[in-house]
């Protein structure tokens, strides 16, 4: 259930626009009036070069592993034949990734157990029972967080690495539109919002991100968001909600 406190609430999500709606639609339904304010965007990586040799000799790796659903959908469409990839084991981050390859047609073999993290330390700890030796090719955004990786060869696995996608910030960026509590998936869509607008713009709001990582970048800004309890639409709605409470407990009503 969602709650009531965020009737007419104005939220600024600043994810790309691509991925922007699902969070919309919920903060819709729980009253709230979401703007749609993208400070980063997801493009191609700088060659398409390394994934499309990969996705050619798929027969090298026993299992693919995607920690996004931009990974998967840039990756799917660089398949030079679809069938190859239902020959291997496929590994999805989350429910948000499992659901993107899904929408391809793409099975889905493992993603964290319902109630484990949906991040890429919840996706090493569901793999990690693989044996050493196994070989995994895992499509990433360029400047992607190791940890998955370090953890998987950690255990022996044999992985790969490939760029299959680059956050790139929105420059410039347009005129901030009114908002009441400011929300924030990724470290490189705060830092976009605060080079283009200004640290001035965040002053005094209050802000709901997503992990731990995009918690630490907020704080070293001087900024103390609430942070949803999983990488997961619904979570993100009651983390606005608390962050929105919060700030009405010491400033009054936006």
């Amino acid at each position: 259930m969602f709650p009531d406190s965020l009737t007419s609430v104005r939220v600024l999500i600043t994810r790309p626009a691509e991925q922007s709606q699902v969070w919309a639609d919920l903060f819709r339904a729980a009253g709230a009036d979401p703007v749609l304010f993208p400070t980063v965007t997801i493009g191609p990586p700088t060659s398409w070069e390394p994934l499309d040799d990969c996705l050619a000799h798929l027969d090298r790796y026993d299992w693919l592993v995607f920690s996004s659903a931009a990974a998967v959908r840039h990756t799917i469409d660089r398949l030079p034949d679809r069938a190859s990839v239902q020959q291997k084991r496929i590994a999805a981050v989350g429910d948000a990734t499992a659901n993107a390859l899904s929408s391809q047609g793409v099975r889905v073999d493992l993603i964290p157990s319902e109630g484990a993290d949906q991040n890429g330390q919840g996706l090493a700890l569901a793999l990690s029972t693989l044996s050493a030796g196994t070989r995994v090719l895992f499509p990433q955004a360029i400047g992607g967080r190791p940890e998955l990786r370090d953890a998987l060869v950690a255990n022996g696995c044999s992985v790969h690495v490939v760029a299959a996608s680059q956050t790139l910030a929105v420059s410039p960026l347009p005129a901030l539109p009114s908002f009441d509590v400011a929300t924030f998936a990724s470290p490189s869509a705060l830092l976009a919002m605060v080079k283009g607008a200004g640290l001035s713009a965040l002053a005094n709001q209050p802000m709901a991100v997503l992990g731990k990582t995009t918690a630490a970048a907020a704080q070293k800004l001087g900024m103390h968001p609430e942070v949803a309890a999983a990488p997961r639409g619904e979570d993100m709605v009651l983390a606005v909600s608390r962050a929105l409470g919060g700030w009405r407990s010491g400033h009054g009503s936006p």
